[in-house]
């Protein structure tokens, strides 16, 4: 009978303490460090135009340069990145001069091209309030201590923008 004990009391022993079990933790990699050599691999990948994908029921559009110039881009002026450059001007950059002082931005940039002066008109007085500027009078705006000042002039079709910014007196 012991030895039936013995087995029995064996089968039942837990024996001894199991050790504890330690977990190396590395810290946790940067979502942007994890992601960036993905966003780097599609980047590289080539989109097709949106024109050239067929969608159920839509029709295609001509292409036209009006609707080519008003899919284009926003840009803007590169001395005074936060003035958009209306589409059908071109920069005349070596005119422009920008000066960034204590007392606040001080800067002239000028623009042509083949639009109607009244376009270029009609463009500003919409574009930019939505860039924070109030109109004061007319081709004129005030936003956050700055003046601008539009000049806009038509000559054998060519139209010429001048827009001076300085500080609020």
């Amino acid at each position: 009978m012991t030895s039936q004990t013995s087995r029995h009391a064996s089968r039942c022993d837990p024996g001894p303490a199991p050790r504890p079990v330690r977990i190396a933790l590395r810290p946790a990699r940067s979502l942007t460090a994890l992601l960036l050599p993905v966003l780097l691999a599609l980047a590289a990948v080539p989109v097709p135009a949106a024109a050239a994908i067929p969608v159920a029921g839509a029709q295609q559009a001509q292409a036209t340069p009006e609707a080519d110039t008003a899919e284009e881009a926003p840009r803007f002026f590169a001395d005074l990145d936060d003035l958009p450059l209306m589409a059908g001007l071109q920069e005349m950059a070596e005119a422009s001069i920008a000066f960034d002082k204590p007392g606040g931005r001080i800067g002239e940039v000028y623009a042509e091209g083949a639009v109607p002066a009244e376009q270029v008109r009609a463009f500003y007085e919409e574009a930019l309030p939505h860039f924070g500027w109030q109109a004061v009078a007319e081709n004129r705006y005030r936003r956050d201590g700055e003046s601008l000042e539009l000049e806009i002039s038509e000559a054998a079709g060519v139209t010429t923008l001048r827009i001076a910014l300085s500080p609020t007196d």
